[in-house]
């Protein structure tokens, strides 16, 4: 097989080993999608015109598509071959993966196995088949090419939705049903088969009254929008629910699942404060919402140290059960902070899901075991360490019952500002009954100055004070008061900022190796910042640096959280304010430097 890989079920893309060739234009993705949706065929001129501008085409029409299927060629270059012929194009692919073609593939012979009786097989084939699709299909075409393909799209696509939850619900996968078939029918409002599935989910699950509740919505939109009465898929199921004894009968048994949380961080032990940020992040995790084609994407961000892993790992135990335990937990980077190949954080998250990986799968590989395992049932995945720019297609789930929850210094685009959580660092109190979780309740009340003292020279970080409880229950001796004094020093505070493997100077640093080399050239700028706000214009380099590269490095510090933007007017003019201890990094790293 070539190293080219088609995708349309989503928008139009062309991957090669594992990167993305581009497409300029909607224009050259539909002829691309015309020539692959062919299979082999002579596409004509005047069907490829129409498909391009429908009824009112330019003047120059023989040109323009000439001139697209030449740079159409270029991209793809001698691995596939677009030949011209009876006035038309045809496009050989070879051996190219298409992904219409293998969920056609897996859908047929899931349905060919359900027929036979054969329901776990059947349904394994038409999750494979699902776990393809990465929202609506041809996403990125003109408008003519949708209308005509679009319709017997979505018609495959709900088939086999339909024989899936057939298959799960013989298997008695009832319960775990039930989400994904509310979202279809809220996507399909008169397709009958998933009232009547979602109908038997709830029956079968323990839950007749909502069974019935569910039964009257769809025979009153039966009723309203088309003036017909149930079918027989859903009579029968309405039948079974009456059937039944009165007493809810006892909830069907889940099946036995794959191991849960293995991959998740143990919860952390002194976890105080935070009480709205914890609400906020379990509600976006959970809440209900509309019908959707894709994973529910929230962002956890915060600047080092204010213990965004935390937050999240604590969140992820308290939701286990609204995902049945199934939560995948990975970092994008190694101890050090250097990236990690997605091969090896798909192998982390499939072990998590309770995945088999066989020895020698690649990432391609990899990446389709990853959607099949998400497109199951309601799945958490938890993304950690996610750096800014971070290509996240192959880590991303593509199933709506999904939910992904990306950690991350940055303000990454994927989320809204509905579905962030801004984590800032500690209020005062929070961080002085911290510190009492860790240290003692006794030794901290015993000298709340000093205790207040702690917290200021921490920047009120939940990742220091950790480090400062626990170097007082080392030392039983010490006063808070003398942890205090030295922590007083400047040049000796990050040093004292650390116990045994775990060091904040080594967290600051990550983020500070994390940033564009444009930054860190620029860091020198910013080493007589005092604790007050500073403007750009008041910043100098050694050598002379102009007001937009100032500016520049200025907002790549505030995009890493490593510089607060504390005043900002309609005007452009901004005022900003460097944490202390980034201030003391700052000064050794340019010490360092120099």
């Amino acid at each position: 097989m070539n190293d080219l890989e088609f995708r349309v079920l989503g928008p139009v893309e062309v991957w090669r080993r594992d990167r993305r060739v581009m497409l300029p234009g909607s224009k050259i993705t539909t002829v691309l999608a015309a020539l692959l949706l062919a299979r082999g065929k002579v596409v004509p001129h005047a069907e490829l015109s129409a498909l391009l501008w429908g009824w009112d085409p330019p003047a120059t029409v023989d040109a323009q598509i000439y001139t697209y299927v030449s740079r159409l060629r270029k991209r793809l270059d001698f691995a596939v071959r677009i030949v011209r012929e009876h006035a038309g194009y045809t496009l050989d692919i070879g051996d190219s993966f298409v992904d219409l073609f293998a969920f056609e593939e897996l859908a047929a012979r899931g349905a060919e196995r359900l027929a036979q009786g054969h329901r776990a097989a059947a349904a394994d084939d038409l999750r494979g088949a699902l776990a393809l699709w990465r929202g609506p299909a041809l996403a990125n075409v003109t408008e003519p090419l949708g209308e005509r393909h679009l319709p017997w799209l979505d018609e495959a696509y709900a088939l086999a939705c339909e024989r899936r939850a057939e298959a799960e619900l013989e298997l008695g996968g009832s319960l775990e049903l039930v989400p994904e078939l509310t979202e279809l029918v809220a996507r399909y409002p008169l397709r009958e088969q998933f009232r009547a599935q979602l109908v038997l989910a709830l029956h079968r699950a323990g839950r007749r009254s909502e069974a019935l509740v569910a039964y009257d919505r769809a025979r009153r939109t039966l009723a309203d929008q088309l003036g017909v009465g149930p079918g027989e898929a859903l009579t029968l199921a309405y039948q079974e629910v009456l059937i039944s004894d009165t007493a809810e009968p006892e909830p069907a048994p889940v099946r036995a699942a794959e191991p849960v949380l293995v991959t998740l961080p143990p919860d952390e032990q002194y976890f105080v404060g935070r009480a709205d940020e914890l609400a906020g992040l379990e509600r976006l995790l959970t809440a209900d919402r509309p019908a959707a084609n894709g994973p529910r994407q929230v962002l956890l961000t915060g600047a080092v140290g204010t213990g965004k892993t935390a937050l999240a790992v604590r969140a992820a135990h308290r939701c286990a059960g609204a995902f049945g335990g199934r939560i995948a937990y990975a970092s994008l980077t190694d101890q050090n902070g250097a990236p990690l190949p997605a091969a090896a954080v798909l192998k982390r998250l499939l072990y998590g899901l309770g995945e088999p990986v066989e020895p020698g799968c690649g990432a391609d590989e990899l990446g389709l075991l990853f959607r099949a395992a998400t497109a199951r049932r309601p799945v958490l995945v938890i993304l950690d360490d996610v750096p800014a720019g971070a290509d996240l297609a192959a880590l991303t789930p593509n199933h709506p019952a999904a939910t992904l929850l990306l950690i991350s210094r940055a303000t990454l685009t994927v989320a809204g500002r509905r579905d962030t959580v801004l984590l800032e660092p500690m209020r005062p109190a929070e961080g002085i009954v911290l510190l009492a979780a860790v240290a003692g309740e006794e030794r901290i009340l015993a000298d709340l100055d000093a205790a207040r003292a702690v917290v200021g020279f921490c920047d009120a970080l939940p990742a220091a004070l950790r480090i400062c409880g626990a170097r007082l229950a080392a030392r039983p001796l010490w006063s808070v008061r003398r942890l205090a004094h030295r922590l007083t020093d400047p040049a000796r505070r990050l040093d004292e900022l650390a116990l045994g493997d775990e060091s904040l100077r080594g967290r600051l640093l990550s983020a500070f190796r994390s940033l564009p080399d444009a930054a860190r050239r620029g860091l020198p700028m910013l080493r007589d910042v005092g604790p007050d706000a500073f403007t750009v214009t008041s910043l100098h380099l050694p050598g002379g640096i102009s007001e937009a590269e100032k500016e520049q490095v200025v907002d790549m510090l505030v995009q890493a959280r490593l510089v607060e933007e504390v005043v900002a007017d309609d005007l452009g003019g901004s005022q900003f304010r460097m944490p202390g201890l980034m201030r003391l990094l700052t000064l050794d790293v340019t010490r360092a430097a120099s």
